[in-house]
């Protein structure tokens, strides 16, 4: 609902003509921004380079990017102002934006997308693509490919809200460049249904002998699922995995205080319930880090560390 309204004002609030204020003209022009402003212009001019000035940020009040505007036309430098090109960029506002300002990954290749097509519609570029001194550009594109992957599964897993989705959602992963490490703490299973114990056991864990109060821990990783349980003492599953130490240690209800997970010795959940953490190995982050209350709920919701 937070972000839906933002999509509905945000028009209203760049449009806004009552929010002159924001940066008076006199302000605006004698600020400092404007001297670095003339230091960045003169230091193209000396160097034979075009001078283009975005404003990138979403959001603003229109009186500061008209302030900016009349600066470049006064100077004959180009500026592309993104609020002006919301429609063309296909920007979401519900999707594409972090906070009010800045986007999030999605808004940020779409006006990335955007502003290329617009650089080379304005400019004479050469393509330095198979230029061997631009060879740093296909590493990077490949690192920028890895990040990209991790961001998109890191953004759907943090949408996943309700224990039975997560679950679900958890069959798609890629568990060769993710690792999924359970632990279950106190009476964690005095709500799970049949239908999400079948879920988990979908993903490899044994549930057909669990009880309310066991111990119970897991690791998946490459398509493998390790899990351990016991009615009646803590189980342990430590493991390296491509140099990471990872530890699920489950003491069910019996050693309630002695139920988290770890990975390279720092705890990421400790809590009652199911506690879940995906580790991405690729960017060595932790892509989801949750706990769902199946000890209060059949499908609860999650709850973030």
């Amino acid at each position: 609902m937070f972000w839906t309204n933002i999509a509905k004002n945000v028009a209203n609030t760049y449009d806004n003509s009552a929010g002159a204020d924001y940066q008076s003209k006199k302000n605006f022009f004698e600020s400092e921004n404007l001297q670095y402003f003339y230091k960045m212009y003169e230091l193209c001019k000396e160097n034979n380079a075009e001078f283009f000035v975005t404003t990138s940020n979403t959001c603003f009040k229109k009186s500061m990017t008209e302030n900016m505007r009349e600066l470049c036309e006064q100077n004959d430098v180009l500026y592309l102002d993104v609020n002006e090109h919301i429609d063309e960029i296909k920007l979401d506002f519900s999707k594409d934006i972090n906070d009010i300002f800045h986007f999030n990954l999605s808004g940020a290749i779409k006006w990335s997308d955007y502003l290329g097509k617009f650089i080379k519609d304005n400019y004479e570029l050469p393509d330095r693509r198979k230029d061997n001194k631009y060879k740093l550009y296909e590493q990077q594109r490949e690192i920028f490919a890895k990040q990209k992957e991790y961001m998109y599964d890191k953004i759907c897993y943090t949408s996943l809200v309700n224990f039975k989705d997560f679950i679900k959602k958890l069959k798609d992963l890629d568990t060769s460049k993710n690792i999924v490490m359970f632990t279950f703490r106190g009476n964690s299973v005095s709500r799970l249904d049949d239908e999400g114990k079948s879920l988990l056991m979908d993903l490899g864990l044994n549930m057909k002998d669990m009880k309310d109060g066991d111990s119970y821990a897991a690791i998946i990783y490459d398509g493998k699922t390790e899990w351990k349980h016991s009615h009646s003492k803590t189980v342990s599953i430590e493991k390296y995995i491509n140099g990471i130490s990872c530890n699920c240690n489950s003491g069910g209800n019996i050693n309630i205080n002695d139920s988290y997970i770890m990975v390279d010795n720092q705890k990421k959940q400790a809590k009652i319930g199911i506690n879940i953490v995906i580790w991405n190995l690729g960017q060595n982050m932790e892509l989801d880090s949750s706990t769902f209350s199946t000890n209060t709920d059949s499908n609860p919701k999650k709850q973030k560390n």
